[in-house]
């Protein structure tokens, strides 16, 4: 439930996605058209076919509707449709066939502005229906693929630049905005899926909510953006809403004050009366108050002084790693490199070729020493894949020390034969490695296990060799 639930909603925000470049499309052509874009109306109906032709779609079309079913086995419909007679095609054809209603309802909707324009909007409200029904046989990431975001993204820019020049007033920020944020989602969520179910095991070291972290981390990047894009406007309005506040505030008190003078009653012998305390002028309600300006200002202000203190050791640091890299450009290029490099500690499964070594006890003690130090490293190592390929050289260095030559052209296959001439067994961790050298494999628990096993028996190997009389 939780699954089907989590698919219709990447289908539904990859069809936003489709509808946020199809939409300004179809409005640019109203617009040069017949002078007008539909306004919110237009959107609400657009908006309304769509999510209705996905839903119903989705609701109609199956395999095993028992209408459709019974309607399918008839002599009738297997004579005319012959091997399409299925319950899933019937139900797919009337639901497409069903477009037909809402493109006449809009027809006669807007029949009063002319024959063209009832065609027109007629025409959009079929292309809305049937891009929502297609949505229904295709994956999430099928609906919004990357051959559509760019159609989309070329889409919302033509519309843009004919906008410009036909001097349309048409804003298309909020939709790029919104095309960009779906296709976030879809591709992320896509390339998760491919890991989590295409390979069909889970991810040693990544949390189980990754993908509802990565929708809410998407949703939380855009928002700080979208939050500072409107920043002004955002405390303007919330300062003008403390002042409105303020200012009833003060009304409130002074007319509750004017209540209680207009119901004092009067004194005999005491020269006057008293006066009920005058209301003073507020402003204009709609214009900025000045003391709501200066706030305005200082919150920039702190904002921009704390921006800077906080960047600037960023950038001095970047500006000195830059410096770094350029001086030792020209370093290398003016120092001699007939340097031989110091060797690297770290394991990597390429093999060199090397000649049998003597097995001399002082060799094998210094080859056992370092194995020893590379098991601290091996530790240290929580990416299953890294572990195997690290275990992987550990081995490859037991076989150097115990004068068992591997070649760089020899395949993990003939290296395990070599091992096995000398009774050295790495099967296990052979097929474990080619897996994750040569399938981008993720090895699961028992194979690390195996593997761990195999490195264990290849150094007693070598410890009982070690302590062999010479």
């Amino acid at each position: 439930m939780h699954e089907n639930f989590r698919t219709y909603a990447l289908k539904a925000t990859a069809l936003l996605g489709v509808f946020s470049f199809i939409y300004p499309a179809v409005i640019t052509v109203r617009a040069l058209l017949f002078k007008t874009d539909g306004g919110a109306l237009s959107l609400l109906l657009a908006s309304i076919l769509m999510t209705a032709g996905f839903f119903i779609a989705s609701a109609v079309i199956r395999e095993n509707s028992a209408f459709f079913s019974r309607l399918a086995s008839g002599k009738v419909a297997e004579f005319i449709l012959d091997k399409h007679a299925t319950a899933l095609f019937l139900s797919g054809l009337v639901v497409h066939i069903a477009a037909l209603v809402p493109a006449a309802i809009a027809a006669v909707v807007f029949q009063r502005d002319g024959i063209f324009r009832a065609a027109f909007e007629a025409i959009a409200a079929l292309i809305f229906y049937i891009v929502g029904v297609r949505a229904r046989y295709g994956e999430f990431d099928d609906i919004l693929n990357r051959t559509k975001l760019y159609g989309g993204i070329i889409t919302i820019a033509i519309s843009t630049a004919i906008c410009s020049f036909s001097d349309i007033r048409l804003n298309f920020i909020f939709y790029a905005y919104i095309l960009t944020v779906t296709s976030m989602i879809v591709f992320n969520q896509a390339g998760i899926d491919s890991v989590f179910l295409h390979m069909n095991r889970r991810l040693a070291g990544v949390s189980k909510d990754i993908r509802k972290f990565n929708i809410f981390s998407v949703l939380t990047l855009f928002g700080i953006t979208l939050l500072f894009l409107n920043l002004k406007g955002i405390i303007v309005f919330f300062l003008n809403i403390l002042n409105n506040v303020v200012r009833k505030g003060i009304v409130l008190f002074l007319r509750a004050l004017e209540f209680l003078f207009s119901r004092a009653p009067e004194t005999d012998g005491i020269i006057g009366q008293a006066q009920p305390p005058q209301l003073p002028d507020l402003g204009d309600e709609s214009g900025m108050n000045p003391v709501a300006d200066l706030i305005l200002k200082g919150i920039f202000i702190v904002i921009f002084i704390y921006l800077i203190y906080k960047a600037l050791p960023v950038i001095l640091r970047a500006v000195r790693k830059a410096f770094q890299k350029v001086w030792m450009f020209v370093l290398n290029i003016l120092r001699s490199t007939d340097k031989v490099e110091p060797e690297e500690e770290d394991y990597n499964d390429e093999v060199v070729e090397i000649k049998p070594v003597k097995n001399s006890a002082g060799k094998r003690k210094k080859s056992e020493e370092k194995l020893r130090w590379s098991m601290r490293g091996l530790k240290k190592i929580t990416n299953p894949a890294a572990k195997v390929r690290y275990i992987y050289g550990m081995i490859l260095d037991v076989l150097n020390a115990a004068g068992i030559g591997v070649a760089r052209s020899d395949t993990p296959g003939e290296i395990c034969r070599k091992a096995g001439s000398e009774d050295i067994s790495i099967e296990g961790i052979t097929k474990v490695y080619e897996k994750v050298r040569y399938g981008d494999v993720v090895p699961d628990a028992k194979e690390m296990d195996q593997a761990e096993a195999c490195l264990s028996t290849v150094m007693e190997r070598l410890s009982k060799a070690n302590r062999k009389p010479r």
